[in-house]
């Protein structure tokens, strides 16, 4: 199952250098911080990074975040059926050690992927963020789903959580979750500076009322993403929580 996941799923060592490039073309989303240069694709240009990789990018995630989830699924089928029995049990808590920790080595590439496009400035006009946020809400999804099924493992058959799962949550702590919300600020506070632009155009053209240009209704449509997503984040927190509690671990300690 897992090899030939691994044959379907995209190569997320080259969307991570795709994305190190991407950043490094666009710059960062404060302005005083320098990106250390990376150029390890001669095809990824200040042109390109706004268009064709970028979509490549997010396509690419989405689709790895797909097959995540389905074998996730996969493990929770399998833990449905074996659990009936402790002889199962036992069989089922070592066929899936190694699943597990293929996963969630996984989704630790796709936060540094996730990562670097969070701190990867914006161009308003091409309304790009909507794709990061769909990203970013598949990918919480999975993580609630990861970690719903470490509840049940441990209350059904004691099994530990793994170190894989740890370092998983760590990162998504340490460099995705404080990212994220420095990247929805961000988009905000590109809003709030399009307005009195938006404004100060109308009233030089005469008009008594504005229309929003196109990167200003972009971004407007990117905000509608953000409620969703922080949903989705709160759900995984709330799901990590309840497992620290039954765990006695504080999983939530690089929050």
């Amino acid at each position: 199952m897992f090899t030939t996941s691994s044959q379907l799923s995209p190569d997320l060592t080259l969307l991570r250098h795709l994305s190190e490039d991407v950043q490094y073309q666009l710059g960062d989303i404060e302005e005083d911080i320098q990106v250390a240069e990376s150029k390890h694709f001669s095809v990824v240009t200040p042109r390109t990074s706004e268009g064709c990789v970028l979509s490549l990018i997010y396509q690419q995630t989405e689709q790895a975040l797909e097959i995540v989830d389905w074998l996730i699924d996969h493990l929770k089928a399998e833990h449905s059926v074996h659990s009936l029995t402790a002889a199962a049990a036992d069989l089922m808590i070592e066929e899936t050690e190694d699943a597990i920790g293929q996963t969630c080595d996984r989704l630790c590439q796709i936060v540094r992927i996730l990562h670097n496009m969070s701190r990867s400035a914006d161009i308003p006009s091409k309304g790009r963020s909507q794709d990061l946020f769909k990203c970013l809400q598949k990918f919480y999804g999975v993580l609630e789903q990861l970690t719903k099924h470490h509840y049940i493992l441990y209350c059904q058959c004691q099994q530990e959580i793994s170190d894989n799962f740890r370092l998983l949550v760590e990162q998504v702590g340490t460099h995705l979750s404080q990212q994220v919300y420095a990247y929805i600020t961000y988009k905000e506070s590109i809003q709030i500076q399009a307005e009195p632009q938006q404004e100060s155009r109308g009233k030089k053209k005469g008009k008594g009322t504005t229309k929003s240009g196109p990167g200003k209704a972009s971004i407007k449509k990117d905000l509608r993403f953000i409620p969703e997503l922080i949903y989705a984040i709160e759900q995984s927190e709330k799901e990590l929580i309840k497992l620290g509690k039954k765990t006695k671990e504080n999983l939530m300690g690089s929050f």
